[in-house]
């Protein structure tokens, strides 16, 4: 059973990710997303949801068993708090952080996920310690989870180069829904000043660190259609990542077939160059 951080792996080595988000902290979930075989990492979207520290030890130990990080979107308060328990006591690897406005705010992140005298964490000791067996091992595993942020704030937007410059920000992910509340236009998606914004976002994000698109449900068919312009657009010498919602009823998972979710279509695309992955799985409400 590895204990290794796909996702930093996978980065570091420049390779395109493809993660999905879960609405469900539950084993049961996790095991049908592992057993599709498509997926690097699975998100929990802590922000969202209910959970418990069992919870997310649960999740984080089917993932473990196919191979998969884990990575959980926390609440932007308390950020330390929800930090330290994800990674020391249930082992969760990765984390995004939401509600961003200042560079205070991007450097608080980084500093909670790393120990100190990079950081201001220390020593847990709970299942994560138990099976690393040393405090090298535990700072290491600090030193290697990815540090994922969200840009969605209109403020966020308006000082996005200096947000980015915060050393130890790994990942942005993009998030239109919140943009369009803090600029007094909620749910306006197609309003101009939000495609011009998304577009400066994904662009100036593209040349500071690794970029995320979230591919929703309702566009998924024309995001992707539009998706490898996008990357061309950006740089073509970042790896994308991928973000595939995948969502559950907890009567349907008890009702379909697992070979129903590992039914999985997939699109290559390589340019000579550069060469993109792109994993689509069954989505069940």
């Amino acid at each position: 059973m590895s204990f290794e951080n796909k996702l930093r792996q996978l980065l570091d080595k420049d390779q395109p990710t493809v993660g999905t988000h879960l609405g469900i902290a539950s084993p049961i979930v996790t095991e049908l997303v592992g057993l599709s075989g498509q997926f690097d990492y699975v998100e929990f979207a802590g922000e969202y949801y209910p959970y418990t520290d069992f919870d997310l030890a649960n999740l984080a130990r089917t993932a473990e068993m196919y191979g998969m990080s884990t990575m959980i979107k926390i609440d932007q308060s308390p950020r330390i708090y929800i930090a330290e328990r994800a990674m020391g006591i249930a082992g969760v690897q990765n984390l995004l952080f939401a509600d961003l406005r200042t560079i205070e705010d991007v450097q608080l992140c980084v500093d909670a996920v790393r120990c100190d005298p990079k950081g201001i964490g220390g020593a847990r000791f709970g299942r994560v310690m138990t099976k690393l067996g040393s405090l090298p091992a535990w700072v290491k595993y600090c030193d290697d989870a990815i540090v994922a942020i969200m840009i969605e704030k209109k403020i966020a937007v308006e000082h996005l180069e200096e947000l980015l410059s915060v050393e130890g920000v790994d990942m942005v992910q993009w998030g239109p829904a919140d943009f369009t509340v803090s600029s007094g236009i909620p749910g306006q998606y197609t309003n101009p000043k939000v495609k011009t914004l998304t577009s400066v976002a994904a662009t100036s994000a593209s040349a500071w660190t690794h970029r995320s698109y979230h591919v929703g449900s309702r566009t998924r068919e024309k995001q992707f259609g539009t998706l490898w312009q996008k990357y061309e657009e950006a740089d073509r010498s970042r790896r994308l990542n991928l973000f595939l919602p995948f969502w559950f009823s907890t009567a349907l998972c008890n009702r379909i077939p697992v070979s129903r979710f590992c039914e999985a279509s997939r699109y290559d695309v390589d340019d000579g160059s550069t060469r993109l992955t792109i994993r689509l799985s069954i989505m069940v409400r």
